[in-house]
């Protein structure tokens, strides 16, 4: 479940070229893809339990903060509110990185994500895919509630569940992956 190998029609340094020589002549684009290919899952990993532990302490401050808000006192309010706020932040931080790992993947290996045809890499690509898809649902759908309040003022009832149902799954979803390739890894070794 883990990231694939290197493609196998890369370049290879011939004994005479020095690593230095090798990484000067590559570009930046090429080597923040590199970069992204090897450790994307571990940034997507962490991002997703920064968000889900945000939005777990932003809950109950927003929900006592409603009830201290009926009797005038709303600073629990307000700081739960910045909590929550952080936390979607991190989410559509998630889902930009989720996307760009996904292209970067796509670029190397085509439609599969990798280059295996296994099960693990069966399993693999179907994981990027619903994870991908979930990020870019998450940004269109946050998108197109912030045009339809600026809009008309009212944002239609489908899209907060849309966001809401994207919001809690992908983090769940991004989790899941960075745990199974964690046990890959470890099967791997033994």
């Amino acid at each position: 479940m883990d990231s694939p190998k290197e493609p196998k029609n890369q370049e290879q340094t011939t004994s005479t070229d020095s690593p230095k020589s090798a990484s000067a002549s590559r570009s930046n684009p090429e080597r923040l893809s590199a970069w992204v290919a090897a450790n994307g899952l571990y940034v997507e990993t962490a991002l997703a339990v920064i968000a889900i532990g945000v939005g777990t302490l932003s809950i109950p401050l927003v929900v006592f903060g409603l009830f201290t808000a009926l009797e005038g006192e709303t600073s629990i309010l307000s700081v739960g509110t910045v909590i929550a706020a952080l936390g979607f932040v991190t989410l559509g931080g998630l889902s930009v990185v989720l996307l760009v790992h996904a292209r970067v993947e796509f670029r190397r290996y085509g439609l599969s994500f990798n280059d295996g045809h296994d099960v693990i890499s069966t399993t693999y690509t179907v994981v990027r895919t619903v994870e991908t898809m979930l990020a870019g649902t998450f940004l269109i759908s946050v998108f197109s509630a912030i045009v339809a309040a600026l809009a008309v003022s009212s944002v239609p009832d489908l899209l907060p569940a849309i966001v809401g149902f994207s919001a809690i799954l992908l983090p769940v979803l991004v989790i899941a992956h960075g745990c199974g390739a964690t046990v890959r890894y470890m099967f791997d070794l033994g």
